[in-house]
């Protein structure tokens, strides 16, 4: 079981990414804007950090990324959801230190796949 942290601002995606994960066993958090993601990880530890890249006109999950070398989840792995595949936001995150980037719409075998995978990638 892994401790996630949820970052989106649409409701259906933070439900069904709830529903998904914990139905395969882990233990889920979900917050839908910047300032309360950046709160939450200031205090508690994650094993992953889901979060998506367009949270509001002035907030995106590169934010969040840049908070997080400033926490103690500073190692913490990310996956990006995104609408978008921009080169250029794709490039940033990587900069940043983003494990994975998954397009929306995405499918829960999908995400689960991605995850396991980031997950087995930093334990490694």
């Amino acid at each position: 079981m892994y401790r996630i942290l949820v970052v989106d601002d649409s409701d259906v995606i933070c439900s069904l990414l709830k529903l998904t994960l914990q139905s395969d066993g882990h233990q889920v958090q979900v917050t839908k804007n910047l300032h309360d993601a950046q709160e939450i990880v200031d205090k508690e530890v994650f094993d992953l950090i889901i979060a998506d890249y367009m949270l509001s006109r002035e907030e995106n999950g590169l934010q969040l990324v840049s908070h997080l070398q400033e926490t103690v989840n500073a190692s913490t792995p990310v996956i990006m959801l995104s609408a978008e595949a921009m080169p250029e936001h794709k490039a940033e995150a990587k900069q940043l230190g983003v494990n994975a980037w998954m397009k929306k719409p995405f499918s829960p075998h999908g995400i689960l796949k991605i995850i396991h995978k980031v997950i087995e990638e930093q334990e490694a």
